[in-house]
């Protein structure tokens, strides 16, 4: 029980350098070429080199990072095919992941997705856009979540993470971030009516719009 317990806790480390580390790369503040050693990082955020570690494997993964071994971690730079790339691979199986969704989410689930949106739509009225930024992942997880298949959900949370970086390089628009939630409505309104033909043609529309607005930061 005891060594349960301390495999929890260097889970719960791991995942909180992980995202840490994952949110600044995203934003921008550790950019593309910078290194990331264990050692230093370890006393920077006060753990253990293994949490590190770990978080460092998961974010390469991710394709956030290369790992040179024995020296560090690379951030791995993103260019303009990088994005290009990205956001046409998500569109087929983010469509899939919604028709999915209506088909295999308990009323439950999409109880939980709309009080994600409900959140994001709140801290739109108070125009706090880094908090509905935020809660842009919550209601994308729940739904990758939703589609019930392994593959979807890690394939599309990767891509994801690509995609915020790409609108970080570009430029964070609030106007932008308006239309993504209405468009996270539609998604939302189409899986309520099990409407799976609706949902992934609303799915499509959202990735279409991100990808446009990206490529116009990107000029």
């Amino acid at each position: 029980m005891v060594r349960q317990m301390r495999n929890l806790e260097q889970d719960s480390l791991t995942l909180r350098v992980y995202r840490e580390l994952r949110r600044e790369i995203v934003d921008g503040r550790l950019a593309p070429g910078s290194a990331l050693v264990e050692a230093k990082l370890s006393k920077e955020l006060g753990v253990s080199r293994t949490p590190v570690r770990e978080a460092l494997r998961l974010l390469e993964q991710d394709g956030l990072v290369d790992t040179i071994p024995n020296k560090c971690s690379i951030v791995v730079a993103i260019d303009r095919q990088d994005i290009l790339d990205t956001y046409e691979i998500r569109k087929p199986i983010f469509g899939l992941c919604a028709r999915w969704a209506c088909e295999r989410m308990t009323d439950e689930e999409v109880e939980k997705l709309e009080n994600a949106l409900e959140l994001q739509e709140f801290y739109c009225t108070k125009n706090e856009f880094d908090k509905v930024c935020e809660l842009d992942t919550e209601f994308h997880d729940i739904l990758y979540a939703g589609a019930k298949s392994r593959t979807v959900t890690q394939t599309l949370h990767t891509l994801h993470i690509q995609s915020q970086r790409a609108r970080e390089i570009a430029f964070r628009d609030d106007a932008r971030t308006l239309q993504a939630v209405r468009e996270h409505r539609a998604i939302l309104e189409a899986i309520r009516n099990r409407d799976a033909a609706a949902a992934e043609i609303a799915a499509i529309e959202h990735l279409n719009q991100a990808k446009k607005h990206v490529l116009k930061g990107l000029k």
